[in-house]
């Protein structure tokens, strides 16, 4: 009795310095963040493995060894499923930031070159994917993907209006009114605010121009 007294003691010990010591290793893997998390998963649970079957291996007997493995397999599971948990968690976090770079990918692209058909036609693709993607992420079902598509084509149509309307606001206030019904919420009201201000600052150039440059004959009336 005092023999198993003893080997329940040493079990109960060895069980301790395992929990103690896998919790650096805890610590150590939920500091990982994005891609990291799920990439080293794998490792994670190999060396809570080995930390055990390690500290096991020190039992004087193997009736003390089979306790310890008894106290140990539930706790390896639980944190094993704390793990994947994390890893499911930063794994969400960074491809919803992968599609959300995306995203502003093609804004930055189509800001650049809002007057070439190419690359609003690419825009326009690409965007296509990344709300497919974020539908996936999500869990929206095609109405809501498709709702939250046209949201996002208003904002894609918004930059290039806005930013056309710098070098070309002619272009711009006729795209602005063929699109009207295919911009949303206040994406209408801002773009149109934007391409306004600019078509005065033009109006008002080509007057000054008119009013300074002399007559063909050189004299100024």
């Amino acid at each position: 009795a005092l023999q198993q007294l003893r080997n329940q003691s040493d079990a109960d010990e060895l069980s301790t310095r395992y929990m103690i010591d896998s919790s650096d290793l805890r610590a150590k893997y939920q500091s990982l963040e994005g891609r990291d998390a799920p990439d080293q998963l794998t490792q994670h649970s190999k060396d809570l493995e080995d930390l055990r079957m390690k500290i096991g291996g020190e039992a004087k007997n193997d009736y003390t060894r089979k306790l310890y493995d008894s106290h140990t397999r539930g706790f390896l599971g639980r944190e094993v499923y704390s793990a994947a948990q994390h890893a499911a968690t930063q794994n969400k976090r960074y491809n919803t930031k992968v599609v959300e770079d995306r995203e502003v990918d093609v804004h930055n692209e189509v800001a650049h070159r809002p007057g070439d058909p190419q690359t609003i036609k690419a825009a326009e693709t690409t965007l296509r994917d990344v709300y497919r993607q974020r539908a996936a992420l999500k869990g929206w079902d095609l109405d809501v993907e498709q709702a939250e598509y046209s949201k996002g084509l208003s904002k894609l149509l918004y930059t290039q209006i806005t930013q056309m309307a710098k070098n070309n606001p002619e272009a711009a206030d006729h795209m602005l009114k063929e699109h009207e019904i295919n911009l949303y919420g206040d994406d209408f009201t801002k773009a149109k605010a934007i391409v306004d201000d600019h078509m005065r600052i033009q109006g008002t150039q080509i007057l000054a121009n008119k009013i300074v440059q002399p007559p063909q004959d050189g004299k100024f009336e």
